[in-house]
């Protein structure tokens, strides 16, 4: 059995207008890539069978997919399903 490859990555999106103004991503070997074209983030993803992300799922793939012009394939991985609240009522990570 072949091992999978994940993505891990981050954008950041403008509050008012909602364009990406950076990338970035790391993956296996600590390849990494930063930088605001999404032409070359969409090749540096390509062919991961799974991307990583705090909130990837309602944050970065939809401006990701809108600036791409469309769907990114790969299986998600959405962090934010991992966090729990403690006592004091901050949100915490595991």
């Amino acid at each position: 059995m072949m091992a999978k490859t994940v993505v891990f990555i981050d954008s950041e999106v403008g509050i008012a207008d909602k364009k990406i103004y950076d990338l970035g991503a790391i993956r296996d070997g600590n390849v990494c890539f930063h930088s605001a074209s999404i032409n070359n983030f969409c090749d540096f993803i390509s062919g991961a069978d799974f991307l990583c992300g705090h909130n990837i799922i309602h944050h970065d793939l939809k401006y990701i997919e809108a600036a791409a012009g469309r769907k990114i394939s790969s299986k998600v991985i959405d962090t934010i399903f991992r966090r729990c609240f403690s006592r004091n009522g901050r949100i915490t990570l595991y």
